[in-house]
């Protein structure tokens, strides 16, 4: 992250220094993410009878509008640029963006396996994802730039950047609060449920059926 910082105002390049940036939200996400695990495995006591399973969506949520900030900004750098231009040099933006990749590589590969766990997995593997395929296309920015001097390229890529930050962002944020507004998952039909249970031998009829979650794995 700091090297990418660093070169993305050496280099003049918004790209790079937008994978900086998102670089940056995934080490506060993974800190998060890691601190809202442990809180979920907490016991449930007399005040919080379920423990604090929640605890990891409310990461989640914060990871996802994190992200969106870093939109944002990113939006706002690059409306600034387009007014007046940044010379790039792309023999420091190419060597960096490369070793933005690799550190992205190596985290994808830790968190591969338990990705879709849990919904606070899923939103700091969502994070890794996009910084690394950012920091593709910052490479193939870098490449361009040795052949034709086109800044608006640059721009371009990172605005591009922010369309799939936005993207993942808000299906993590539409499931965090189905979460916590107690929605019905996305993943059961309850016309389906409702169903199945009215033609038991017996039943009569159904009344109050509710069927949410207290966490990203657990439906009730």
């Amino acid at each position: 992250t700091a090297a990418e910082f660093i070169g993305g105002i050496v280099s003049g390049s918004l790209a790079l220094l937008s994978d900086a940036a998102h670089n940056l939200s995934d080490v506060f996400a993974l800190m998060l993410s890691f601190a809202g695990e442990k809180m979920a495995q907490t016991r449930p006591g007399r005040i919080y009878t379920f423990g604090l399973k929640r605890f990891e969506v409310g990461i989640a949520l914060i990871n996802a509008l994190a992200l969106l900030a870093v939109g944002g900004y990113i939006v706002y750098e690059a409306v600034e640029r387009y007014h007046a231009p940044v010379p790039i040099r792309p023999e420091i933006l190419l060597p960096v963006a490369c070793i933005g990749l690799a550190g992205n590589a190596i985290s994808i590969f830790v968190l591969h396996h338990d990705r879709h766990a849990t919904l606070n997995m899923r939103a700091a593997f969502l994070h890794l994802v996009y910084d690394a395929v950012s920091s593709v296309a910052v490479i193939a920015v870098g490449i361009i730039m040795f052949f034709h001097k086109w800044p608006l390229l640059d721009l371009g890529i990172a605005l591009a950047i922010v369309v799939m930050i936005v993207f993942g962002s808000s299906r993590v944020i539409r499931e965090a609060m189905r979460i916590f507004m107690q929605g019905t998952p996305s993943t059961i039909n309850s016309k389906e449920v409702y169903a199945s249970i009215a033609e038991i031998k017996g039943v009569g009829s159904l009344h109050g059926l509710h069927i949410w979650s207290v966490s990203s794995s657990e439906i009730f």
